[in-house]
């Protein structure tokens, strides 16, 4: 095994997913996956790497509601959670709140494969069945999804009708 970041990345005349060039620190594309029979995800080496090659990571809930789970460093949950903790002391409505967001959380070991074994209790959440192995990763710049591959939304329902409508979108929210 490499260690992490240690190889560098080729890029050929027609790459795949796992070969695109992305700045470190931008999660982005998406790859079809599946869990193994243990269950465990292997978080794809070109995103584990621009996480920071961490020991440990963080998994939750949506906060958005959807049907998956939000992943991203054990190092942003924590700084997440130290904005609320102050709060918390004064204020019952940020100690539910913080209540809430912890029993919906895991903080994982990756292991020397890039690993991670997320809770059914969590996986349950992304209706990924015992049964079901295939799921969808989504980057989403500093963090990433896991959908069900059966509850990830079709394309034409996440995008806009049209390429106009995506620009007036992105100008909307300042991207």
């Amino acid at each position: 095994m490499v260690p992490c970041g240690a190889k560098a990345l080729q890029v050929s005349n027609e790459p795949t997913t796992s070969e695109i060039a992305v700045p470190t620190g931008s999660l982005v594309g998406r790859f079809d996956h599946r869990l193994d029979p243990k269950r465990r995800l292997t978080i794809p080496l070109l995103w584990y790497e621009c996480l920071g090659c961490p020991k440990r990571i963080a998994v939750m809930r949506s906060r958005s509601g959807d049907p998956c789970l939000e992943v991203f460093t054990e190092a942003e949950q924590m700084a997440r959670m130290k904005h609320f903790e102050e709060l918390s002391r004064r204020d019952r409505s940020v100690k539910d709140f913080m209540r809430a967001v912890s029993e919906n959380t895991e903080i994982l070991t990756v292991d020397s494969q890039n690993r991670i074994r997320i809770s059914d209790f969590l996986l349950q959440h992304a209706k990924v069945s015992s049964t079901d192995s295939q799921v969808v990763l989504l980057g989403m710049a500093g963090h990433f999804e896991l959908w069900s591959i059966a509850e990830k939304p079709l394309v034409n329902e996440t995008r806009p009708a049209s390429y106009d409508d995506w620009v007036k979108k992105a100008m909307e929210i300042g991207f």
